[in-house]
């Protein structure tokens, strides 16, 4: 009995194993299939990204923003082998933050297209940068004569400063356009140029605060002292003495106004901007501040034209006053001369 209760047992053992088609066995073989496909697409996946890499390098772009968009794409796959439950693990609130990001982006370029008229080679920023780079001189003299012609009318105009003929554009406006075509333009190009070789290739943060020393305590005195004589002249200075007197008496509040922008702009030139942009850069920067102090010096010059005014017309009525007091007096006295000589 023990023996053919034995054989009885292999026998359905034998009858239940799994045959070469049976499902376990095809279990196995999609779990091999799935993975070989998974690890060909990775493979191939990774391949795909060294060489855009490589080419985002020899571009010079860094590859931060492939970095990114790889990055998704693994958090997409990732999803996808979990069954794409995007609300059990949140991805749905990135992608929405993502949307308002692109949406101000769009905002933000649609308005930089408005200014510049687009990145391609018809836009005005582009256009000038291709003249700043191709003739760099005359492009900072027109830019300079511009500005500082614009900025003598716009202080004019915050300072209520007409002229005889009652409109802003004085006699001051053409020379300003001189001063900055042909003085500040190609003097800050040469002391700019000289700077930035002294400095060339020295990228260290040692470098760069020995540069903004250099240029606030060498090459700031030079432009100020130079921007005042002009300014003296402008004015109507014709000796050596009334041009003293203008330097000395608005240097240093001058260089205090300098050395509170010029590191500020210098640091942000470094970090931001292309060299042969340096100065236009700053030429805006002085618009700005130059255009402030011209509205000051104006509103309080015309301030105290009027208070000369009204002291002068206050002294001609205590003149006239007088006058009419002491006439009185003399016809008081001729009055009683002729009373006496006829009593």
């Amino acid at each position: 009995m023990s023996v053919k209760f034995k054989e009885t047992v292999e026998t359905n053992t034998r009858d239940q194993r799994p045959s070469g088609n049976s499902t376990g066995r095809d279990y196995d073989y999609d779990r091999r299939d799935y993975r070989e496909r998974d690890s060909r697409s990775r493979r191939d996946f990774d391949d795909r990204r060294a060489d855009v890499d490589q080419r985002d390098r020899d571009e010079g772009s860094g590859g931060r923003e492939r970095e990114y968009s790889y990055k998704e794409r693994d958090s997409r796959t990732e999803r996808d082998s979990r069954g794409g439950r995007d609300e059990d693990y949140g991805f749905k609130g990135k992608d929405e933050s993502k949307q308002e990001k692109h949406d101000r982006s769009g905002i933000a370029h649609r308005f930089g297209e408005a200014v510049t008229k687009g990145e391609g080679a018809g836009g005005y920023l582009q256009a000038y940068l291709k003249q700043l780079e191709s003739n760099p001189l005359r492009t900072k003299m027109l830019t300079s004569g511009s500005l500082a012609g614009l900025q003598e009318v716009l202080a004019s105009w915050i300072a209520q400063d007409r002229s005889h003929s009652g409109n802003y554009f004085t006699s001051r406006v053409p020379k300003m356009a001189l001063y900055g075509a042909l003085v500040s333009a190609p003097l800050g190009h040469l002391l700019v140029k000289i700077l930035q070789k002294t400095f060339q290739h020295r990228t260290s943060l040692k470098a760069k605060i020995l540069q903004i020393l250099v240029s606030n305590l060498i090459v700031a005195p030079i432009q100020n002292s130079i921007y005042l004589v002009s300014m003296a002249v402008i004015a109507g200075a014709k000796t050596f003495h009334q041009i003293r007197a203008t330097v000395r008496a608005g240097f240093w509040p001058v260089m205090r106004v300098s050395w509170i922008t010029s590191p500020i702009a210098l640091a942000f030139a470094q970090q931001f901007l292309p060299p042969e942009t340096w100065v236009p850069f700053f030429n805006i920067i002085a618009f700005v501040i130059g255009t402030y102090i011209n509205a000051h010096t104006k509103k309080k010059r015309i301030a105290a034209l009027r208070r000369k005014a009204a002291q002068e017309h206050a002294d001609d009525d205590v003149e006239l006053k007088q006058r009419h007091s002491t006439e009185n007096g003399r016809m008081l006295q001729d009055d009683t001369l002729e009373d006496h000589v006829l009593i």
